[in-house]
């Protein structure tokens, strides 16, 4: 009866450590896993002290390897594929731009007119904003046709809605208009 539990018990341990990996892990860092591991040490040497050596010597790899936090640290195979998966399709940023035809679009424009320029001149930190450079200090400036003085009236311009309510939510408000 001894010798079939000699037999049996490294298979057993070796079936579950492959089919229930992470408890098997678990168990093996508690003290009762501990305390398994030592009674497995005792059995086999009581049996053979080159047995015994070999079990303890295994106990001690195991105990002291980086394998094992290595198979704590093991990703599902539907993990990897969700990780790859999202790697392959990058998320579309989605930025709606206003119409020119679009009432809130010319509201967006006269504001952005008021906010920007100065008898006719566009302005940034009292400088004036040359038309070519336009679209680089303004990046919500989105023009529809050719450059043009997005002061005047004619020009056609569109402006990123979302980059235009982002700045609003961020100024701060005066405390004499609350």
């Amino acid at each position: 009866m001894l010798s079939f539990l000699h037999q049996f018990i490294p298979i057993g341990l070796l079936f579950l450590f492959l089919s229930y990996r992470n408890e098997f892990v678990d168990f093996s860092q508690t003290p009762w896993g501990k305390i398994f591991a030592v009674c497995m040490i005792l059995l086999y040497t009581h049996m053979d002290k080159a047995f015994g050596l070999l079990v303890c010597s295994l106990v001690i790899l195991y105990y002291q390897s980086e394998w094992v936090e290595t198979f704590l640290n093991m990703k599902k195979v539907e993990e990897w594929e969700d990780e790859i998966m999202k790697k392959k399709q990058p998320e579309e940023q989605k930025v709606d731009y206003l119409d020119i035809d679009h009432p809130q679009s010319s509201v967006a424009q006269n504001e952005f007119r008021e906010k920007h320029c100065k008898n006719g001149t566009l302005k940034y930190k009292n400088m004036d904003v040359k038309t070519d450079m336009t679209s680089h200090v303004f990046p919500e400036v989105k023009f529809n046709a050719d450059k043009c003085n997005v002061c005047s009236p004619n020009c056609n311009f569109s402006i990123i809605e979302s980059k235009f309510k982002a700045e609003n939510k961020v100024k701060s408000k005066c405390s004499t208009n609350m």
